[in-house]
């Protein structure tokens, strides 16, 4: 009889699968991209897309749909020697704000030209952790049964395709 609750379970998890990987292969690679004049008009040695700050754990995956819970212009600002830059790059010479009197940083908010959304970064967890076929969909889900970690995978398939995407999780937790 236990033979029969196994594989009762591993066609649950293959259908959970199946289902992940219509839903979202490919989603978890979307990157915030510069824009193609950039690098040439500023000469700046940028990454291509834009990578989380040191010593933080999540990648910073956006959505090429208004559903998504992460967009491009939700980059945090650019940050240089512990001061948060606020300037756009053609304004790099002033030094603050003199129409006010306030002090504005004097670097330049790298952060704002990641404006383009595309596929090509790589996958959370050293591309471990996506729905691209069946076979990383079963360890996605095997890391959600186990309840190891399976906010982190809920929470990126949200950032990337939709909030309500926490449905799939839920029920499947259950």
């Amino acid at each position: 009889m236990l033979g029969n609750v196994l594989i009762l379970y591993v066609l649950i998890i293959y259908i959970f699968g199946i289902v992940g990987v219509q839903l979202w292969a490919g989603d978890l690679r979307y990157r915030c991209f510069l824009e193609e004049d950039i690098l040439v008009l500023y000469n700046r040695s940028l990454s291509p897309y834009y990578e989380s700050m040191p010593g933080e754990r999540v990648p910073f995956i956006c959505s090429l749909e208004k559903t998504g819970m992460r967009h491009c212009w939700d980059i945090p600002p650019y940050r240089e020697d512990g001061n948060t830059c606020l300037l756009a790059a053609p304004q790099q010479d002033i030094p603050g704000d003199l129409a006010t009197g306030t002090n504005v940083s004097g670097c330049v908010n790298w952060n704002a030209y990641y404006s383009v959304c595309r596929s090509m970064g790589e996958n959370p967890n050293m591309g471990c952790i996506n729905f691209d076929n069946i076979g990383y969909a079963w360890i996605a889900i095997f890391q959600t049964v186990t309840l190891e970690g399976w906010t982190d995978i809920m929470y990126y398939v949200m950032d990337s395709h939709s909030y309500l995407s926490f449905v799939y999780f839920i029920i499947f937790t259950i």
